[in-house]
């Protein structure tokens, strides 16, 4: 299988098998070749991508390209060649707008970071500046550039934008998924904690309360410190397995809940990497033991960790990582 460059990032399919140290990238997209780096704004630029997520079943390749403010979506990644241009836009009317309303609406998006496709093809927007989730359905098929979002988590209503503390409001969340047993996850990166919303195909109304939280002991807390097994300074990153443990990068380490969907608000981590214990944070230099600054995450199905290591400014894998 390829593996896909963003920029310096280099981001691999769940379905991917071990790749050596210092493999060379064989694709290249928002360049036009693997030695420029200018950003721009048309349908093969991009600027600060923020996050990727690939369709296993059509291999579509959706981005979110944070400086441009909006998420592109590319055809067959199989079929692409570097330097190609995506087929939809979503948060523009088109491929050379970047503008941003006064206020936040039912397709804009300011500085959008994680998504997440589900396997009813809708797409997940984590969009931070606006401190809010948006839901877009049919995102494999859709044609028609900006589209209007189905629903939107973190606010009332698709015009508020302002951060807040609560079971239904957030402070630039960061990352999301949604996992098979229909429930949103989202990392709230500045209430320091990762919200869970049950089931999300319900939902008719906007702006649900969460059902869950981990991080935090309760909806209204956000304090980051101290470290311990309970608590998050600066989470970023998750990924959930098929048998639903879900990892979570936090300041310089890496969390792991065991069954997470079950677990009470602010429950212990079953498990830490990155870091010898719970309460330490060692910013040594770079090791096989220590994380510095992690944030994207990805589980595959032979339970392979891979880690965006980014202060140590690189990717690694960790075997095994529901035992660890």
């Amino acid at each position: 299988m390829k593996s896909i460059t963003f920029a310096l990032l280099s981001i691999v399919p769940t379905f991917a098998q071990v790749i050596p140290n210092g493999a060379s990238a064989d694709l290249v997209l928002g360049q036009a070749n693997f030695t420029v780096n200018t950003a721009g704004t048309s349908a093969t630029k991009l600027s600060d991508p923020a996050g990727v997520v690939i369709d296993p079943t059509t291999r579509k390749v959706f981005v979110s390209d944070r400086g441009n403010k909006r998420v592109l979506r590319f055809s067959d990644m199989n079929a692409l060649a570097s330097g190609a241009a995506a087929e939809w836009v979503v948060g523009q009317p088109n491929f050379t707008s970047n503008g941003m309303g006064t206020t936040a609406n039912t397709f804009g998006q300011f500085g959008p970071g994680g998504i997440y496709l589900d396997t009813s093809g809708r797409l997940w927007v984590a969009d931070t500046g606006n401190c809010r989730v948006l839901r877009f359905d049919n995102a494999l098929t859709a044609t028609a550039n900006q589209p209007n979002a189905a629903r939107v988590y973190g606010q009332s209503n698709f015009t508020n934008s302002a951060p807040g503390t609560s079971a239904t409001t957030m402070r630039f969340p960061a990352s999301v998924l949604v996992d098979s047993g229909d429930r949103l996850w989202v990392v709230d990166i500045g209430n320091n904690r990762v919200l869970r919303f049950n089931s999300v195909s319900t939902h008719t109304t906007n702006g649900v309360a969460a059902s869950g939280v981990l991080g935090q002991l309760n909806f209204t807390s956000a304090n980051a410190l101290p470290l311990e097994a309970n608590s998050m300074d600066g989470p970023e990153g998750i990924t959930m397995s098929s048998n639903g443990t879900l990892y979570v990068s936090d300041f310089e380490r890496i969390l792991r809940f065991n069954n997470a969907a079950a677990l009470s608000n602010g429950a212990n981590a079953s498990g830490i990497l990155g870091q010898p214990s719970f309460t330490e944070s060692t910013f040594g230099g770079p090791s096989a033991n220590y994380t510095n600054g992690p944030s994207g995450l990805l589980i595959t199905v032979n339970d392979v960790l891979w880690v965006c290591d980014r202060k140590n400014n690189r990717m690694i894998y960790i075997n095994s990582a529901s035992t660890k």
